[in-house]
């Protein structure tokens, strides 16, 4: 009988069990976004910090109270369906999301009429949020979510981990947790230990309060109490028109926001209102004895250029060409390229930079899309446009002009210069950039210090824009221009010519700052300002640099093109100054930063957003292309009549000590398992790891829809506490355990180094295939090819180098080429043109080229 009596209970609690499991799985079976102040929203702190948690008291508005007391008619479950949903908006509005998304809320179970909790258990409460959808829908999707879990709330959080298996998404579940007093339980310890965020509400006396318990580790005592600020002002909006769309209420009060428009703002004011050729001509005047130009053991004065380039500019008149005219340089470093520059400026026109080592197609193509009928350079130029002005040739001619300017007005708003960038579409587009533009940058400037005393390197190609900082910040300042050889700098190279030239002002690309960090950091000490960028730098290539060159700064200069070089910019002056991640910094003068939502709305600090760029900075527009320049180049909502700001296409956020920090591109999303993601902020995450020198995040489609995140490392010289550099298992663990599993990537590839690109960025289509490193090889079958295989073994930091291997694929760039040929010429004796490993980069090409050398000699 007791049998009988006992049998159909336990059937029921297992049908029970069964029918909880199967509502977990179908409920936090989808993807869910991991938004609001992530586990990272903050710099990196000590992890002796793990164990500590803050505090911070907030107060709800006594128009919200009072709004969430009419919503709920008295009742505290549904005055939580309230506040929960309007947590979830705010945790989306954090994540700046523009589409709809699961979020999740943590809950603690709630208490019973007797006021004890049946299972100390975390719940949690997912409910999908639309910017487009109206408050009040939101709010049944919550109650129905908090009624299910509730049911439910007996079966173990950890137990609902282990049902999703692989695909559990612990952060997300407890990034944030709230609770009120009265209604819910307390988590146990351990549960509550791992909560980012616990926000705890109390009503009594008439007044609504709460507070939000933080992890010290995770969030600084700042970042928690903006968040109950936007938080309780989210609320108040929500309340105030449940019907209203939730992606239109606001996140900031008004005086909030009144202060984030005032500190974008930067007047664009205080530089001279002249072209950049007068400018110049001002400064030879001036000081025409001075040194404007070092190259090849030779010097060329302030004044000496002066007369060159106007000769010049007198020959181009000649030629036809006018104000507005487009003239193309194709011209290697050296003398004849800054006369060239400053020669068409003075003839009223733009010049375009035909890279010299561009295919000739390519200079073709775009010496056309420009309108260049005409270009200075040398009997390497032919083709390229009807009418050539070569320097060599022609220098007679050129001789016999006046040595005084042409008399030509030029506003400060023609163009100078249309450089080419990359298009999304694959087809370049050129950027017209201003005199004025140009002016802005280099003079009555805060970002970096110009004058006669400082020796700036051209090193960047004059296809590249970080040319212009180089060229005109030492012209229009009465500084000279030290200028590198015009050919492809090995680090020994470059750490000998600064000191031999005195180079106190340099730029350099995150791709050539870490290596010469690494191999040269005190190749640096006689400068006094080290500009690097281009891609984002590694906190610890920054910390090196500055240990072993006291007295440097080190600036990490950030911008697009299409606002002239540099657009904000962040001074380090020591060590430690750094941690965490590198941040871009602030504005430079005559520069705005706004950082907006989809809807072009400012965001508060801590809250990502795309940044728009404004102020003197500002290009024309795109060549050619009306369409691409209206979609980029939009009206400022908080500016006056005319003015524009350009939609950088890149993610950051604010931070609290006013610094602007990166963390993406917004046109680089990609979808994996129907998430948006981001790579750059896998990259900044493998970047905080001590022993990654430099981090890139690639997606890889092997089959049409199945795309995988795959990230590549160069692994930094320094040991783990293991006592070894970090290995791809290594470095996949260390992500899991800080990213959400969609950001997790599938592969990790090690390599010596990155393939660069000619302005010495990231090749990111010379990033060889996961598994590629592990196939199958062909062995040396000569002594020559032996040692050229050991050579190329020792210098990319592999075990074992095949005869048919292409040495950028696995990880050689031209730095690494350089000493490829000294190693040749020291095994050999003889002498391999650098060329030949550029055109067949293959151990079995390279040797045949040594076997035909000594053959030869």
């Amino acid at each position: 009988m007791d049998q009988t009596a006992t049998a159909p209970r336990v059937r029921m609690f297992d049908r029970k069990k069964l029918e909880a499991r199967d509502h977990w799985l179908r409920a936090l079976g989808r993807e869910i976004a991991l938004a609001g102040p992530l586990p990272d929203a903050d710099a990196a702190f000590s992890a002796d910090a793990a164990d500590a948690a803050g505090e911070v008291a907030f107060v709800v508005g006594d128009e919200a109270r009072e709004a969430l007391d009419r919503l709920s008619r008295g009742s505290p479950f549904l005055s939580f369906v309230a506040l929960a949903a309007a947590l979830h908006v705010a945790l989306y509005r954090y994540a700046a999301l523009d589409a709809p998304a699961a979020v999740a809320v943590g809950t603690p179970p709630r208490l019973g009429e007797d006021g004890s909790a049946p299972a100390p258990n975390l719940l949690p409460v997912v409910a999908e949020v639309d910017a487009a959808a109206p408050f009040r829908d939101l709010l049944a999707e919550v109650r129905r979510a908090l009624l299910d879990a509730q049911a439910r709330q007996d079966y173990p959080f950890a137990q609902m981990l282990r049902d999703q298996g692989d695909d559990a998404r612990p952060d997300a579940l407890r990034a944030v947790t709230l609770g009120v007093d009265g209604l819910h339980g307390v988590l146990p310890a351990d549960q509550a230990a791992e909560v980012g965020l616990a926000i705890r509400m109390r009503q009594g006396g008439g007044r609504l309060t709460g507070t939000v318990r933080f992890r010290a580790d995770r969030f600084r005592a700042d970042t928690a109490v903006r968040f109950a600020r936007h938080y309780t002002t989210l609320l108040g909006a929500l309340l105030a028109d449940t019907a209203a769309p939730v992606g239109a209420a606001a996140l900031m009060d008004a005086g909030e926001r009144d202060a984030v428009l005032a500190a974008a703002r930067v007047p664009a004011v205080g530089y001279p209102e002249a072209p950049v050729h007068a400018l110049f001509a001002e400064q030879a005047a001036a000081t025409p004895g001075a040194v404007a130009i070092e190259f090849g053991g030779e010097r060329m004065t302030y004044a000496g250029l002066d007369i060159a380039s106007n000769r010049l500019a007198h020959q181009l008149r000649r030629r036809g060409v006018r104000i507005e005219s487009r003239v193309g340089i194709s011209l290697p470093r050296g003398f004849d390229l800054y006369v060239a520059m400053l020669g068409i400026l003075k003839a009223g026109a733009a010049f375009v930079p035909l890279d010299p080592a561009y295919p000739a197609e390519r200079r073709a193509w775009m010496a056309a899309d420009a309108g260049v009928s005409i270009v200075v350079g040398r009997e390497d130029a032919d083709g390229v446009a009807e009418t050539i002005v070569r320097l060599d040739a022609d220098r007679e001619a050129i001789g016999a002009e006046p040595e005084t300017a042409p008399e030509v007005e030029v506003h400060p708003d023609g163009a100078a210069y249309v450089m080419y960038t990359s298009g999304s579409t694959g087809t370049p587009k050129g950027v017209a950039v201003p005199h004025r533009a140009v002016v802005r940058l280099v003079r009555e400037t805060d970002f970096a210090t110009f004058g006669p005393g400082e020796t700036i390197l051209q090193l960047a190609p004059v296809s590249f824009d970080a040319s212009t900082f180089e060229i005109w910040g030492a012209l229009l300042n009465g500084g000279t221009l030290a200028v590198f050889p015009p050919e492809t700098p090995s680090l020994e190279a470059l750490a000998r010519f600064l000191p031999e030239r005195g180079v106190t002002t340099l730029w350099l690309t995150a791709g050539l700052f870490h290596p010469m960090a690494d191999a040269h950091p005190g190749a640096f000490r006689g400068v006094r300002q080290l500009i690097a960028g281009g891609d984002v730098l590694s906190p610890a290539h920054v910390r090196r640099v500055l240990e072993a060159c006291p007295g440097l700064v080190v600036v990490n200069g950030y911008g697009p093109t299409e606002n002239t070089t540099f657009t904000a910019c962040a001074r380090i002056a020591a060590p430690g100054e750094v941690e965490g991640t590198v941040p871009i910094g602030t504005p430079i003068a005559h520069t705005s930063i706004f950082i907006l939502d989809p809807a072009m709305r400012p965001v508060p600090v801590g809250v990502p957003g795309e940044l728009y760029a404004g102020g003197a900075g500002l290009a024309r527009g795109y060549v050619g292309r009306p369409g691409m320049t209206a979609e980029r180049f939009v009206p400022n909502p908080f500016g006056g009549a005319g003015e524009r700001l350009y939609r950088t296409g890149d993610r950051v956020r604010g931070r609290g000590d006013g610094r602007i920090e990166f963390l993406g591109r917004a046109d680089a999303q990609v979808k994996i398992r129907g998430f948006r993601v981001e790579p750059g902020e896998v990259e900044a995450a493998l970047l905080a790891h001590p022993g990654v020198r430099e981090a890139v995040v690639a997606v890889h489609e092997d089959a049409p829809g199945d795309r995988r995140l795959v990230a590549y490392a160069v692994a930094d010289d320094v040991v783990d506490d293991a006592g070894g550099a970090p290995d791809a298992a290594a470095l996949k663990a260390y992500l899991a355990a800080r990213l959400p599993d969609h950001l997790v990537p599938s592969s990790v590839v090690l390599l010596p180094a990155f393939p660069l690109t000619p302005n010495g960025k990231v090749d990111r289509a010379a990033l060889p295939a996961p598994g590629a490193e592990a196939a199958e090889q062909v062995a040396p079958r000569t002594p020559t090819e032996e040692i050229v295989a050991g050579i190329w073994a020792d210098l990319l930091h592999l075990p074992a180098v095949g005869v048919e291997d292409d040495f950028f694929v696995l990880g050689g760039h031209s730095l690494l080429a350089t000493q490829v040929a000294a190693r040749v010429r020291e095994a050999f004796g003889v002498e391999v043109a650098l060329r030949a490993l550029f055109d067949a980069p293959t151990v079995a090409a390279l040797a045949a080229s040594v076997d035909a050398a000594l053959a030869g000699g």
